[in-house]
């Protein structure tokens, strides 16, 4: 059985990701290896995709049953939650398709494509270009959303001539733009205002090098929304050089990253901490500490 998974806590260019390579394996399974974040959702709601994605939840009792796992944007074994079960498994060939240039934490695949371009969307747009692949109207909008949402809508120094060519193409092969927009730039509920209101008050002003690191830690309920869409939101209002955002999630802090300066590698320091990410955007996952030990532990990481 072939499966198609990536990180946990899912993003936009996972998703897109997944739709692109599904296209080079048309056999395989689209899995979720855990949590999606709330654009996946609303993207997964808003447009009749051809593809049917799965929850781990689900497929558990099928995961003996795999003999090729392909990986997008991801190739730390300890993001991939159950998947990391099977990822040495004699009988399992792993294939990678992404764009985070660091060290891939042990996985050995027999297939490997990484690319330097701001997006793991734009490696796979890439190929498709190459093999004659195309994409639908709705297929070429979810992957420029992937494209933008990695890219700051193509605006990060992390963005190449790739990510600008991947684009055109995704324009040229139909992708709405407003749709891309409405997705990206969606309104907050009143449990979000609520959420940011009350991180905007907690942060602390660091510096590291010549950049201002803002760190802003408090509680998130289920209903407050997802922590990059926070760090994202903080980093925009105050105009720090870089963000990071703690949130108590009862059993477990979560962590994400906004940086916009070379001074601060958020995927470097999401690392350190067993997350990953790139240096624009990361995120990771803390369990058995509280509060005050995850923000002793990104201070040092930092």
């Amino acid at each position: 059985m072939e499966v198609i998974t990536s990180h946990v806590n899912a993003d936009l260019d996972t998703l897109a990701s997944m739709i692109a390579v599904a296209k080079l394996y048309p056999s395989a399974r689209l899995v979720f290896s855990g949590s999606v974040d709330k654009k996946v959702k609303e993207a997964l709601q808003t447009f009749s995709l051809p593809c049917k994605f799965e929850r781990m939840r689900d497929f558990a009792p099928e995961l003996s049953s795999v003999t090729k796992l392909i990986l997008v944007d991801v190739k730390d074994p300890s993001r991939i939650g159950h998947f990391s079960e099977i990822i040495a498994k004699p009988g399992v060939d792993v294939h990678i398709y992404d764009h985070h240039m660091a060290a891939s934490g042990g996985i050995k695949p027999v297939f490997c494509v990484i690319e330097p371009y701001g997006s793991t969307t734009t490696v796979l747009v890439h190929i498709l270009r190459a093999k004659n692949i195309g994409v639908t109207p709705v297929e070429a909008t979810v992957l420029m959303a992937g494209i933008y949402e990695d890219t700051g809508s193509l605006s990060y120094p992390s963005t190449t001539v790739k990510d600008y060519e991947a684009a055109s193409f995704l324009l040229s092969s139909g992708a709405d733009l407003n749709a891309v927009g409405g997705l990206l730039k969606r309104e907050l509920t009143s449990g979000e205002l609520s959420a940011l209101n009350e991180f905007l008050h907690s942060e602390t002003i660091y510096t590291a090098g010549a950049a201002t690191v803002a760190i802003a830690e408090g509680r998130l309920e289920k209903s407050s929304g997802d922590v990059a869409s926070l760090a994202h939101r903080i980093r925009e209002i105050k105009g720090h050089d870089c963000v990071f955002v703690l949130a108590d999630a009862g059993d477990r802090i979560h962590m994400a990253a906004r940086s916009a300066t070379a001074d601060v590698d958020a995927g470097s320091v999401a690392r350190a901490l067993g997350g990953g990410g790139h240096p624009m955007a990361a995120s990771a996952t803390l369990k058995d500490v509280t509060l005050v030990q995850a923000k002793e532990r990104l201070i040092t990481a930092i």
